[in-house]
């Protein structure tokens, strides 16, 4: 359990749940540490953002015979996306066989398609790319390189390979758009792959490099919606210096005698890039109760409600609105 503390340096008194201060303490002598969770979707007026967590290899709806043997991909909290992937291309060749069965009046003429695998290109990728908006839409952008090779087996051995392998290359460029409203209710981008898979041999489209123009790809992702921050607070007087573990951002800001508060956070290691101003109405946060179990501890001028939360994490636009905070224990 998170432990909440109130302290003055000056003489305080706790009465009925109110902080007093003695005539000696000055501005800035009191300091409160607490935890809060700030929710947006406990009122009519709350808002909640969706954001992208977690992208996926992009599919090519045309040359469908692309597959994934392996996959590890990372989405960081400014939006960043790194990973690679092993990524095989199968090269099939359909054979249409036709027959005429004449016991049949009148004769009957039947096709029969087989698909044959000529050979396959096996590539190493490493994968890149980024996640933001584009006005009201939600972008993402992937690029792939991959080195490998291709080879005229039909059927494919990890451990024996026909001895004909040719150094293969692999080179496309995904970018697709989705309304970021939209992204709660499905979990596919579709987009287009620019780009050329040079197979090295023969056997694979005549050894002729395979284009790829503005063909139509999918990608699947994961995404979640904002209902929560939970953030830390140091608060010294009307300094407040501020953490928000999750997205690993610290901020400091700052209570007005308007009762209202501002605080700015920027994200720190792999968050850097990352940005987020929390802004709202203050009051008292009880936090706890004295030895006596009959007094109130309270936070004075602590963020309470009427939160908004405008910046940017994961590369994505954040504008949460309506939020009110609650102890975080």
């Amino acid at each position: 359990m998170k432990k909440m503390t109130v302290s003055l340096l000056a003489l305080t008194a706790l009465v009925g749940g109110t902080m007093l201060a003695s005539a000696a303490a000055k501005p800035g002598d009191t300091g409160a540490t607490y935890f809060e969770r700030i929710d947006f979707t406990g009122s009519s007026n709350s808002t909640a953002p969706s954001l992208i967590e977690f992208v996926d290899v992009p599919q090519p709806q045309v040359h469908t015979n692309f597959s994934v043997l392996s996959r590890s991909l990372d989405v960081d909290t400014a939006g960043k996306i790194e990973g690679v992937a092993v990524i095989r291309y199968s090269s099939i060749e359909s054979v249409t066989t036709t027959t005429v069965d004449t016991n049949t009046v009148p004769p009957t003429t039947n096709s029969v398609t087989t698909d044959t695998v000529t050979g396959f290109s096996d590539f190493m990728c490493d994968i890149s790319g980024k996640i933001n908006n584009k006005k009201t839409d939600t972008a993402v952008q992937m690029s792939i390189k991959g080195n490998g090779y291709s080879s005229s087996n039909s059927s494919p051995d990890f451990i024996n390979v026909s001895a004909n392998v040719k150094p293969a290359k692999l080179s496309l460029n995904f970018s697709g758009t989705i309304p970021s409203a939209s992204l709660s209710s499905t979990s596919t981008i579709t987009g287009t792959l620019n780009g050329s898979l040079n197979p090295g041999i023969k056997s694979i489209n005549g050894g002729k490099a395979i284009s790829f123009k503005k063909e139509a790809a999918t990608v699947s992702f994961e995404a979640f919606t904002l209902n929560n921050l939970d953030i830390d607070v140091v608060q010294v007087g009307s300094k407040l210096y501020s953490a928000e573990e999750d997205f690993q951002l610290t901020g400091k800001g700052s209570t007005t005698t308007k009762n209202t508060f501002s605080i700015n956070y920027k994200g720190f290691g792999r968050s850097r890039g990352a940005n987020l101003k929390l802004s709202g109405t203050t009051g008292d946060l009880v936090i706890g109760t004295d030895s006596t179990g009959t007094n109130n501890i309270v936070a004075p001028n602590a963020p309470l409600s009427a939160i908004e939360a405008k910046g940017k994490i994961i590369g994505q636009n954040v504008d949460a609105t309506g939020g009110t905070a609650s102890l975080n224990d």
